[in-house]
């Protein structure tokens, strides 16, 4: 790491701190530095890195740089955790025995379900 990006990111995680609301002026600084700081992510390249970082296909400063960014913003914390909860609950899904549907579930939706969960 560079002698300048240590002590910016220091400045940035003091700035930030782990605050789930930054504020307007927080959040265009915050994406100002994942843009300028060397080997940053910004959250759309965060995005696009969710599924390799979760199946463990990351190389070492790929993931570095994937842990600094999810520690620095809060977002793209959110949105991880939802991604993670997502394949989990699909997970469950395809692993669950056929029960009943309750009484007021469209019988249309019930067999999209079903059919979907066939292919699993």
């Amino acid at each position: 790491m560079s002698r300048l990006r240590q002590p910016l990111i220091e400045a940035l995680r003091w700035m930030m701190g782990r605050q789930e609301n930054a504020g307007p002026a927080g959040l265009r600084f915050r994406a100002w530095m994942m843009r300028n700081l060397p080997g940053q992510l910004t959250c759309m390249e965060f995005e696009n890195f969710v599924h390799d970082y979760q199946e463990g296909s990351l190389d070492p400063r790929a993931r570095r740089a994937f842990d600094l960014h999810m520690e620095l913003c809060p977002m793209c914390r959110v949105y991880f955790e939802s991604y993670l909860q997502t394949i989990e609950l699909g997970r469950r899904i395809c692993a669950t025995d056929d029960a009943a549907a309750p009484a007021e579930l469209p019988e249309e939706l019930a067999a999209a379900i079903l059919a979907a969960r066939r292919k699993c």
